[in-house]
C-alpha cells in the first residue's frame, strides 16, 4: 500500500496546523451570540426588520474571509505575518510520463517514453500530407 497519506488527509492536516478549523468554530459561535443579541436588542430599539437581516448577511459573508484568512495568516509574537507553505519533495512526486523499458531479449528496443513515438510518427504523417507539390 502506498506509505504517503491521501491528499485529503494531508488537506486536513494542513488545515489543523494552521488552525482554520478553530478559526471557524469560534467564528460561528461569536456569529451565533451576535445573531441573539441582535434579534432580542433590534427590536426594543426599533429599528426596522431589514436591519436584522442585514446583520445576518454580513455575519454569513465574514465567514469564509475568517477562514481565508486564517489559512493565508498566522499570528505570532511578531504580529500576523503570512503562513508558510509546506513543500513536499520533488522527488516524492510520480513521474509525469510513462516510460517503457525494452524487453532484455529485444535489444533495439527504444528508450524513450511511450509517448514520444506516437507523436514523431503523427508529425511525419502530417508533415507528408500536408507537403506542397512540386
Amino acid at each position: 500500500m502506498n506509505d504517503s497519506p491521501s491528499r485529503l488527509a494531508a488537506f486536513l492536516a494542513e488545515l489543523r496546523h494552521r488552525r482554520v478549523f478553530r478559526v471557524a468554530v469560534v467564528y460561528a459561535g461569536v456569529a451565533f451570540i451576535a445573531s441573539e443579541i441582535v434579534s432580542n436588542v433590534f427590536p426594543a430599539l426599533h429599528i426596522p426588520d431589514w436591519g436584522q437581516s442585514m446583520v445576518v448577511v454580513l455575519l454569513i459573508l465574514g465567514f469564509p474571509i475568517a477562514v481565508g484568512m486564517a489559512w493565508a495568516f498566522d499570528l505570532t509574537a511578531e504580529g500576523l505575518v503570512r503562513a508558510k507553505v509546506k513543500r513536499e519533495p520533488i522527488a516524492a512526486k510520480a513521474p509525469h510520463h510513462l516510460i517503457m523499458k525494452p524487453p532484455p531479449h529485444l535489444p533495439d528496443a527504444s528508450p524513450f517514453p511511450a509517448g514520444v513515438h506516437a507523436r514523431r510518427s503523427a508529425t511525419l504523417a502530417y508533415a507528408r500530407r500536408c507537403r506542397p507539390y512540386r
